[in-house]
C-alpha cells in the first residue's frame, strides 16, 4: 500500500487532453512536499516507473466534470485499500470541480512490500460521496458504482 497535459500515452492507448488523469509526484531526496506542486520540491513520475519503499507521493487530478474522487490501490495479492483520502485528509472532502492539475491535500509513504501495485483514480460525476468499490483481484480494475470512471497508475516497488 502507499504507499497529463497534451496527449498522454498509457498502456491502453492515448488519453485525450481534457480527460480524466491522475498525476503522481515523488518527493525529491532531501526536500519537503510542503509547497504547491511541483515548484522544484517534487517531480512528476510516470506510470510503471520504479519506486522504493518509503517514497513519499502526492497527487493531482484532472477532472472533465465535477464529482466525487478517491484513489484506490490494488496490492499484488488483490487486496483493495484506500490511498486518498487517508485518515488525516478525511475531512477535506472528496467532491472536486471540473478542472486540471487539482492538487489533493496530504501525502502518502509507500510501505515495504515489493512488486507491482496499481493505483486507480476513481471519479464519479454528479456524486458527493466517495464511491464504494470492491476488489476484483490482482490485475483487475476495482468494481465501482455505475457511471464512475477509472484511470490506472502502476507503481513498481523495488529495493
Amino acid at each position: 500500500a502507499p504507499t497529463g497535459g497534451d496527449p498522454v500515452f498509457e498502456s491502453g492507448g492515448t488519453r485525450l487532453k481534457g480527460g480524466l488523469a491522475l498525476h503522481v509526484y515523488r518527493q525529491i531526496e532531501g526536500r519537503t512536499l510542503e509547497s504547491p506542486l511541483p515548484r522544484g520540491r517534487s517531480e512528476e513520475v510516470l506510470s510503471g516507473e520504479r519506486f522504493s519503499p518509503g517514497d513519499r507521493l502526492r497527487f493531482a487530478v484532472d477532472l472533465p466534470r465535477g464529482g466525487a474522487v478517491t484513489i484506490l490501490g490494488i496490492e499484488a495479492d488483490g487486496d483493495l485499500y484506500v490511498v486518498w483520502p487517508d485518515g488525516a485528509n478525511a475531512g477535506s472532502g472528496v467532491t472536486r470541480p471540473a478542472g486540471s492539475a487539482q492538487e489533493l491535500p496530504g501525502a502518502v509513504s509507500l510501505d515495504s512490500s515489493l512488486g507491482k501495485e496499481t493505483l486507480y483514480l476513481v471519479h464519479c460525476p454528479d456524486s458527493s460521496e466517495a464511491p464504494r468499490c470492491t476488489s476484483q483481484g490482482a490485475g483487475s480494475r476495482p468494481m465501482c458504482p455505475k457511471g464512475c470512471s477509472q484511470v490506472p497508475f502502476v507503481i513498481d516497488k523495488a529495493p
